[in-house]
């Protein structure tokens, strides 16, 4: 059981290390990084203006990483918990929709970074870090934590496929903020850095109170 704390610990640490330096290189317009987004931008918009098609499959399915689809999932999530009587992973579970939007926004205001110029749609407010990145991020946190204990005693097969699975999740609704050319690179990258931070501190906090507890 102590182990589960630590690894939550070094996951959350990394990804808030992560996440600072990158917000840094952001701040500071490292010429590095800005000419790594500004090429990739520049790829998968001329990629999107001879595949119109591509770009509106991406224009839906990024409207999976809205705050209400979020926190419908939140609620679900929760309900879930709390009809097992998994009430601390339930606390979790909408802690992240309601945390997760105000934590990226509040970045949104200090990093103020401008979104690409080139749009296929329209995104208002600053970039860093994407928004609909880091709410499907805590959406597939919500899954796995809702669905963990259904694969726990199962084979590591199925827990890895339940991982697999949820992964897809923030990692698609990346690619549509890209394809979209609403967000550089970094910005999505910034995005899961956050949410797996929050997650893991989260999580961390919720070990503790319990061990506290339970003394």
């Amino acid at each position: 059981m102590r182990q589960g704390p630590d690894v939550k610990l070094i996951a959350g640490a990394a990804a808030a290390t992560g996440f600072a330096g990158l917000g840094l290189l952001v701040v500071i317009g490292w010429p590095a990084l800005a000419d790594l987004d500004v090429a990739l931008d520049g790829g998968l918009h001329r990629f999107g203006a001879i595949h119109p098609s591509w770009v509106t499959t991406m224009w839906w399915l990024t409207q999976l990483g809205s705050f209400w689809v979020v926190l419908a999932v939140a609620v679900i999530g929760t309900a879930i918990c709390v009809r097992r009587g998994r009430f601390r992973a339930a606390a979790l579970c909408m802690a992240l929709a309601l945390l997760i939007p105000p934590a990226t926004q509040m970045v949104k205001i200090l990093t103020a970074r401008p979104r690409p110029a080139d749009q296929f749609w329209t995104a208002s407010g600053f970039a860093f870090p994407s928004g609909h990145t880091s709410n499907a991020t805590a959406a597939a946190a919500i899954v796995l934590i809702a669905c963990w204990p259904l694969v726990r005693n199962r084979p590591q097969g199925a827990r890895i496929a339940l991982v697999a699975a949820v992964a897809t999740v923030p990692l698609t609704i990346g690619l549509t903020r890209l394809a979209g050319g609403v967000h550089w690179p970094s910005d999505v990258l910034g995005g899961w850095l956050l949410t797996i931070a929050v997650v893991a501190l989260l999580a961390t906090v919720s070990d503790l109170v319990a061990a506290r507890s339970s003394r």
